[in-house]
């Protein structure tokens, strides 16, 4: 083996010049969405959210309360559902 000198390495400052410069993809993708595609966003993101499920838990449970407690002169609809679909008269 020889012992030849080994070049000497460059500077930091060298290299990070020599890179391309860091970029938010996700700005640069969030700056190409399109209106109605903000507004799917929207949407998505508060029907996932806890408050959307207790909304239409409180919904379902006022609801089904209504129509199987309530007086049949105030407009409930049978509970449970009868199988005839729209064709019944109340």
């Amino acid at each position: 083996m020889t012992d030849t000198p080994l070049p000497p390495l460059p500077k930091l400052e060298a290299l990070t010049q020599l890179r391309k410069p860091l970029r938010s993809v996700n700005i640069e993708h969030k700056q190409k969405l399109s209106g109605l595609d903000r507004l799917a966003i929207q949407i998505t993101d508060r029907v996932g959210t806890m408050g959307f499920f207790l909304i239409i838990f409180a919904w379902t449970i006022v609801r089904l309360g209504w129509n199987a407690l309530a007086r049949r002169s105030c407009g409930s609809i049978p509970f449970p559902r009868s199988s005839c679909g729209s064709s019944c008269q109340m």
